[in-house]
């Protein structure tokens, strides 16, 4: 090792540089910062608490969850005086004062149920990581839990494992739009499931528990297991019981209530 000590600074910043750049291109890592709702456990008028959610640490395997504060900046624009609302996330003292869930896996991406125009209050989470989906429940408490300085707490509600889809790594998880607690996950070989919660949370624990409500695969042609490519969409459409799936080979729309056939369409692209 002696010889090679002069040497290893260089290789270890060219290094770092290219894992920095694989990661902005890979096409498996969704969002990283997300927007939404938190229960509001000081204040039982308003309930709710605009809520940022983020990726952080060495190798990004914690979630951050921080508070959000709209700050009014002008917008130089003279002949209108208007003014522009920036949000602006409060994080604590230090970095440290905003971790709330640490993870043993990067992760990949960060969603709330109902994103940040979200005006019915909806305060479910989901992070996607490469052993699985988590699903979380913010709320803000009065004062931080023993052993913590953040008052955003994840109450941690269920994870579906990579064993739960197919055996396969999760590529994408998608909340239902008009109903915040039932999601879907889409798998890297195209397979993807709708999962419903059911329950409520209590003091000290939680009587949430998770149901399989439909199931169905991207179709192929070829015999070619791989038909996302390697990047996968999940959205719902026009109503509760279609969604579309994509892909970078395929795109399919499915009828939840026979969700083991596509239905309208799928075609190459």
């Amino acid at each position: 090792m002696g010889p090679a000590v002069d040497i290893l600074g260089d290789l270890l910043e060219e290094s770092q540089l290219v894992s920095s750049h694989a990661e902005l291109t890979d096409t498996s890592i969704g969002k990283l910062l997300d927007f939404g709702k938190a229960t509001d456990a000081e204040n039982k008028r308003t309930r709710m608490v605009d809520t940022a959610a983020f990726a952080m640490g060495a190798v990004g395997d914690e979630l951050g969850v921080a508070g959000v504060a709209g700050k009014i900046v002008d917008d130089g624009d003279t002949s209108t005086k208007r003014k522009t609302v920036i949000p602006r996330i409060l994080v604590g003292p230090g970095e440290e004062g905003c971790i709330a869930h640490k993870f043993w896996s990067p992760i990949r991406q960060i969603i709330f149920a109902g994103g940040a125009d979200d005006e019915m209050g909806r305060p479910y989470l989901a992070v996607r990581t490469l052993v699985g989906t988590t699903i979380f429940k913010p709320t803000r408490l009065q004062t931080p839990l023993p052993g913590m300085t953040n008052r955003f707490w994840p109450k941690k509600l269920l994870t579906i494992r990579n064993e739960d889809m197919y055996g396969n790594t999760h590529a994408h998880v998608e909340f239902n739009p008009w109903f915040e607690k039932q999601f879907a996950v889409l798998d890297e070989k195209g397979g993807w499931k709708v999962w419903d919660t059911e329950g409520r949370q209590r003091k000290g624990g939680n009587d949430y528990i998770v149901k399989e409500y439909a199931n169905g695969r991207m179709p192929t042609d070829d015999g070619s297991e791989d038909v996302v490519g390697g990047w996968g969409r999940l959205c719902w459409g026009g109503d509760l019981n279609t969604v579309l799936v994509a892909g970078r080979k395929r795109a399919g729309v499915f009828d939840l209530r026979v969700s083991l056939k596509p239905n309208f369409l799928t075609k190459t692209i």
